[in-house]
């Protein structure tokens, strides 16, 4: 039976990451630290959903919420973001991973937007 459960693979996963600050915090680092390991991880669910079969994967990327943190922090993470899809976009299309924006583009910074129109668009 344990074989059975091993071969099932579910259709959509949905992941809201949560916890940057408090592994940054935990191991004597700076929040944006955090952030960015965050990210890193982000893109091994991606290659990791990938390889298993999963075809959708939501992941959370930013809440109503966060606004409410420092501007540096909000900027810093508006700012990985770009770099981050723009690192990402030539592995995306190459995967034929397919990118699909959800939520307030009036809010999120020019450049950010750019970027991810960009990516949404190319995949």
């Amino acid at each position: 039976m344990a074989e059975t459960y091993k071969k099932i693979v579910p259709q959509h996963v949905v992941i809201i990451p949560d916890g940057n600050r408090r592994w940054a915090k935990k191991h004597g680092l700076a929040p944006v630290n955090g952030h960015k390991k965050g990210l890193d991880a982000a893109m091994q669910v991606v290659r990791g959903s990938r390889s298993l079969g999963v075809r959708v994967l939501t992941l959370w990327g930013f809440s109503t919420e966060n606004w409410q943190r420092s501007k540096g922090e909000v900027g810093y993470l508006m700012r990985i973001y770009t770099v981050f899809f723009k690192k990402h976009l030539k592995e995306l299309i190459r995967e034929e991973v397919r990118f699909k924006w959800l939520g307030r583009r009036d809010r999120v910074p020019a450049k950010l937007r750019e970027v991810l129109e960009k990516v949404e668009k190319a995949t």
